[in-house]
Protein backbone atom coordinates (compact mmCIF):
# COMPACT_ATOMS: atom_id res chain seq x y z
CA UNK A 1 0.00 0.00 0.00
CA UNK A 2 2.56 2.21 0.49
CA UNK A 3 4.30 1.77 -3.02
CA UNK A 4 0.71 2.50 -4.46
CA UNK A 5 0.63 6.01 -1.69
CA UNK A 6 3.83 7.34 -3.55
CA UNK A 7 2.69 6.51 -6.84
CA UNK A 8 -0.51 8.67 -6.50
CA UNK A 9 1.69 11.54 -5.09
CA UNK A 10 4.43 11.02 -7.90
CA UNK A 11 1.04 11.17 -10.31
CA UNK A 12 -0.65 14.30 -8.64
CA UNK A 13 2.87 16.30 -8.89
CA UNK A 14 3.09 15.39 -11.89
CA UNK A 15 -0.02 16.52 -12.85
CA UNK A 16 0.10 19.87 -10.73
CA UNK A 17 3.32 20.62 -12.68
CA UNK A 18 2.03 20.24 -16.03
CA UNK A 19 -1.26 21.76 -15.05
CA UNK A 20 0.84 24.97 -14.19
CA UNK A 21 3.03 24.80 -17.01
CA UNK A 22 -0.28 24.45 -19.38
CA UNK A 23 -1.11 27.82 -17.26
CA UNK A 24 2.04 29.77 -17.78
CA UNK A 25 1.84 28.65 -21.42
CA UNK A 26 -1.69 30.63 -22.19
CA UNK A 27 -0.45 33.54 -20.09
CA UNK A 28 2.65 33.51 -22.29
CA UNK A 29 0.88 33.45 -25.55
CA UNK A 30 -1.83 36.14 -24.61
CA UNK A 31 0.92 38.45 -23.86
CA UNK A 32 2.90 37.47 -27.33
CA UNK A 33 -0.24 37.90 -28.83
CA UNK A 34 -0.56 33.91 -30.16
CA UNK A 35 -3.12 32.01 -31.94
CA UNK A 36 -5.11 30.70 -28.43
CA UNK A 37 -5.44 34.57 -27.38
CA UNK A 38 -8.92 35.26 -27.43
CA UNK A 39 -10.24 37.92 -30.21
CA UNK A 40 -11.23 40.64 -27.17
CA UNK A 41 -7.40 40.66 -26.55
CA UNK A 42 -6.34 40.57 -29.89
CA UNK A 43 -8.25 44.05 -30.38
CA UNK A 44 -6.79 45.34 -27.27
CA UNK A 45 -3.45 44.52 -28.12
CA UNK A 46 -3.95 46.44 -31.32
CA UNK A 47 -5.56 49.58 -30.30
CA UNK A 48 -2.45 49.67 -27.86
CA UNK A 49 -0.64 48.99 -30.93
CA UNK A 50 -1.81 51.66 -32.68
CA UNK A 51 -1.80 53.94 -29.75
CA UNK A 52 1.91 53.57 -29.20
CA UNK A 53 2.69 54.05 -32.84
CA UNK A 54 0.59 57.41 -33.08
CA UNK A 55 2.05 58.66 -30.16
CA UNK A 56 6.05 57.67 -31.79
CA UNK A 57 4.44 59.34 -34.85
CA UNK A 58 3.85 62.96 -32.54
CA UNK A 59 7.25 62.41 -31.50
CA UNK A 60 9.17 62.07 -34.48
CA UNK A 61 6.68 64.63 -36.62
CA UNK A 62 7.66 67.42 -34.46
CA UNK A 63 11.62 66.62 -34.67
CA UNK A 64 11.59 66.26 -38.69
CA UNK A 65 10.13 68.75 -41.00
CA UNK A 66 8.62 67.88 -43.66
CA UNK A 67 9.97 68.03 -47.51
CA UNK A 68 8.48 71.46 -48.70
CA UNK A 69 9.72 73.03 -45.08
CA UNK A 70 13.20 71.90 -45.77
CA UNK A 71 12.89 72.87 -49.13
CA UNK A 72 11.62 76.58 -47.77
CA UNK A 73 14.69 76.41 -45.29
CA UNK A 74 17.21 75.69 -48.58
CA UNK A 75 15.83 78.72 -50.27
CA UNK A 76 16.23 80.89 -46.94
CA UNK A 77 19.89 80.14 -46.51
CA UNK A 78 20.55 80.40 -49.63
CA UNK A 79 18.99 84.12 -49.72
CA UNK A 80 20.79 84.86 -46.89
CA UNK A 81 24.07 83.95 -48.55
CA UNK A 82 23.35 85.80 -51.41
CA UNK A 83 22.57 88.67 -49.65
CA UNK A 84 25.56 88.56 -47.06
CA UNK A 85 27.91 88.32 -50.47
CA UNK A 86 25.95 91.20 -52.04
CA UNK A 87 26.99 93.35 -49.00
CA UNK A 88 30.68 91.85 -48.33
CA UNK A 89 30.81 92.61 -52.22
CA UNK A 90 29.77 96.07 -51.83
CA UNK A 91 32.05 96.63 -48.96
CA UNK A 92 35.26 95.48 -51.15
CA UNK A 93 34.09 97.75 -53.51
CA UNK A 94 33.55 100.76 -51.53
CA UNK A 95 37.01 100.18 -49.73
CA UNK A 96 38.67 99.67 -53.07
CA UNK A 97 37.44 102.72 -54.26
CA UNK A 98 38.90 104.99 -51.45
CA UNK A 99 42.03 103.00 -51.56
CA UNK A 100 42.35 104.05 -55.21
CA UNK A 101 41.24 107.92 -54.42
CA UNK A 102 44.02 107.59 -51.97
CA UNK A 103 46.94 105.97 -54.40
CA UNK A 104 45.40 108.73 -56.90
CA UNK A 105 45.84 111.52 -54.84
CA UNK A 106 48.85 110.58 -53.34
CA UNK A 107 50.22 110.11 -56.65
CA UNK A 108 49.19 113.32 -57.34
CA UNK A 109 50.95 115.11 -54.74
CA UNK A 110 54.12 113.21 -54.85
CA UNK A 111 57.07 113.65 -57.54
CA UNK A 112 56.16 111.14 -59.77
CA UNK A 113 53.50 112.93 -61.48
CA UNK A 114 56.26 115.58 -61.80
CA UNK A 115 58.75 113.46 -62.93
CA UNK A 116 61.44 114.68 -66.03
CA UNK A 117 59.05 114.85 -68.47
CA UNK A 118 57.59 117.66 -67.32
CA UNK A 119 60.06 120.01 -66.49
CA UNK A 120 57.72 123.59 -66.81
CA UNK A 121 55.80 124.98 -65.03
CA UNK A 122 52.44 124.86 -67.57
CA UNK A 123 53.28 121.32 -67.98
CA UNK A 124 52.79 120.52 -63.87
CA UNK A 125 50.11 122.99 -63.85
CA UNK A 126 48.13 121.24 -66.86
CA UNK A 127 48.65 117.90 -64.92
CA UNK A 128 46.37 119.38 -62.25
CA UNK A 129 44.20 120.49 -64.67
CA UNK A 130 43.56 117.23 -65.93
CA UNK A 131 43.11 115.61 -61.94
CA UNK A 132 41.17 118.47 -61.07
CA UNK A 133 38.63 117.85 -64.40
CA UNK A 134 38.87 113.92 -63.62
CA UNK A 135 37.02 114.19 -60.07
CA UNK A 136 40.46 113.34 -58.72
CA UNK A 137 40.86 116.69 -56.70
CA UNK A 138 38.83 118.19 -55.35
CA UNK A 139 38.65 122.40 -55.71
CA UNK A 140 40.61 122.78 -52.58
CA UNK A 141 43.17 120.48 -52.64
CA UNK A 142 43.25 121.74 -56.81
CA UNK A 143 44.03 124.94 -55.31
CA UNK A 144 46.81 124.48 -52.67
CA UNK A 145 48.09 122.19 -55.56
CA UNK A 146 48.73 124.94 -58.06
CA UNK A 147 50.20 127.51 -55.33
CA UNK A 148 52.74 125.15 -54.54
CA UNK A 149 53.69 124.21 -58.60
CA UNK A 150 53.74 128.31 -58.70
CA UNK A 151 55.63 128.69 -55.47
CA UNK A 152 58.28 126.02 -56.41
CA UNK A 153 58.47 127.44 -59.86
CA UNK A 154 58.98 131.20 -58.41
CA UNK A 155 62.11 129.68 -55.90
CA UNK A 156 63.47 127.52 -58.83
CA UNK A 157 63.63 130.93 -60.87
CA UNK A 158 64.72 133.08 -58.09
Amino acid sequence: MGEVLILIIIALAWGFKAAVANEEKKVNDRETGSVSASPDELIKKAKRTVEDLDALRGQTEKKRPSPTEIKALHKQHRADEWERNEQRHADERAHSEKRWELARKKQADSGEVHSVHMDSCEDRLENLKVLYDAGILDREEYAQRVARVKQAHAQSRG
